[in-house]
């Protein structure tokens, strides 16, 4: 198939899902509006089929609003997209944002919004394996990646996704420096790690949304690693959701990756709090 038959495909798929959705949700609270932002490979599949499941809208009193547009190239005409998505009532999820994009947004007074991190390093490795094998062909840019990615070696291949990591480091640079009492920075491997449910009922209540313990439990074991992709986190080589586990970049980084992305992002791993300074190895 496709690229274009595929874009079209998604594009029908998530108007048949909103047109859904709007039939079967249930009362939602106009008053209300969190923003999920972030940057790819950071979790923005499994918040969107958790935010999306009825038990958890049913729990929040919220409908779901999937953009579905990366926000982050800017690219013409971005400032009126954010400016016509309605908030009210809403979970938006995911949206590929920067901090000062926000301001374009008409959104209720009181709304939250948390942005999801993850170790430079390990994005690098995540997003590597996803374009080189599993994430769908979308667009030439995709397309031609892959078959870049595919003709050069693991090292190579890495090395080329660092090079390219611009967009990523000065998104997550300028999320970092956020400072705002209605912004929280969640950590990927915190949200995901071994206290995913305590770590996930801190980021609702920072978010003021009341959703029973119980809901909470049944959501995260229905969702967990195990039961969406019949395995545990980080094994799955080729799959879009391989790299649950933190410190993948350990097994695929060369000195001279280190080197190399200690030039374009070491203060940020730094800032960030995935190293203390810049001597790490």
């Amino acid at each position: 198939m496709s690229h274009f038959l595929l874009k079209r495909f998604s594009r029908y798929k998530n108007y048949v899902r909103e047109k859904l959705t709007e039939i079967t949700s249930p009362p939602v609270n106009l008053s209300k509006c969190v923003i999920h932002c972030c940057v790819q490979k950071t979790g923005s599949s499994w918040f969107l089929k958790v935010f999306s499941d009825r038990l958890f809208r049913n729990s929040a009193m919220l409908r779901i609003e999937n953009p579905d547009y990366n926000y982050i190239p800017q690219p013409e005409g971005y400032i009126d997209r954010l400016s016509k998505i309605n908030t009210l009532g809403a979970i938006i999820c995911p949206l590929y944002v920067r901090p000062s994009d926000l301001k374009h947004i008409s959104a209720p007074e009181n709304t939250r919004c948390f942005f999801v991190v993850r170790d430079p390093r390990d994005l690098v490795i995540s997003d590597y394996f996803s374009i080189r094998y599993s994430h769908p062909l979308i667009n030439q840019w995709m397309i031609d990646k892959r078959k870049l990615l595919n003709e050069l070696s693991i090292e190579e291949g890495v090395t080329e996704r660092i090079n390219d990591f611009r967009s990523y480091i000065s998104t997550l640079r300028e999320w970092g420096s956020a400072d705002s009492s209605d912004i929280k920075i969640v950590k990927f491997e915190e949200i995901f790690g071994s206290n995913q449910e305590q770590e996930f009922k801190k980021l609702m209540q920072f978010c003021e949304v009341s959703i029973d313990d119980s809901v909470v439990t049944k959501l995260l074991r229905k969702y967990s690693f195990e039961k969406v992709q019949n395995r545990s986190p980080g094994k799955g080589k080729y799959n879009h959701y391989r790299s649950g586990s933190k410190n993948q970049w350990r097994k695929y980084f060369t000195s001279k990756h280190i080197e190399l992305i200690k030039k374009q992002a070491g203060d940020l791993i730094v800032s960030l709090g995935y190293e203390e300074n810049n001597d790490w190895e």
